[in-house]
């Protein structure tokens, strides 16, 4: 079964208003072993569920600083 890759340094993680009340965290989920970057794929934070776009982009607003754990699923693919 293929991996969503889910390295942070290869998922383009990012998390922008570090010392703001509330911060957005993005990121791409790319296919492993091609790079290509996978659309449709379920991404979970702090119990906020969103789809990644057509260019495997996805997006939360308004999410409170501290340590959390993000989760990819997508069908064909093993989830993490």
């Amino acid at each position: 079964m293929k991996q969503i890759l889910l390295l942070i340094a290869l998922i383009s993680f990012t998390v922008t208003g570090v010392f703001a009340q509330n911060v957005k965290v993005s990121g791409t989920v790319t296919e492993s072993e091609t790079g290509s970057p996978l659309p449709n794929v379920t991404v979970n934070l702090n119990s906020v569920q969103v789809l990644t776009d057509g260019r495997g982009v996805f997006e939360f607003n308004n999410q409170k600083p501290g340590k959390s754990i993000i989760y990819f699923s997508a069908e064909g693919y093993e989830s993490f």
